[in-house]
C-alpha cells in the first residue's frame, strides 16, 4: 500500500498518526507493507518530520519524491 504525505499536510499527519493501529494489523494478519512517499520540497523538513513520526512510520520505506507535487506517480 503507499500513502503520499507531506510535513506540512496537517491532514496528511494526522491521517498518519490515526491509522498505526489498522495498518498494524494488515501488516501482520495479511503481509501488507505500507510504501510512505512525500511529496516535500524542502529535504530538511522531510527529514525533520519523519523523524518525529518515526513510532507512527515505518522507516525503512519512506521516500522523498524528487519534483513535489510535479512527479507522473498518483
Amino acid at each position: 500500500m503507499r500513502n503520499f504525505w507531506a510535513s506540512w499536510c496537517r491532514p496528511c499527519i494526522d491521517e498518519i498518526k490515526k491509522e498505526t493501529d489498522f495498518k498494524d494489523e494488515l501488516a501482520i494478519e495479511n503481509n501488507v507493507e505500507w510504501i510512505y512517499l512525500s511529496i516535500d520540497k524542502d529535504i530538511e523538513s522531510w527529514k525533520k518530520s519523519r523523524s518525529e513520526l518515526s513510532k507512527f512510520l515505518n522507516v525503512r520505506n519512506q521516500y522523498l519524491i524528487l519534483g513535489g507535487k510535479n512527479t507522473s506517480l498518483g
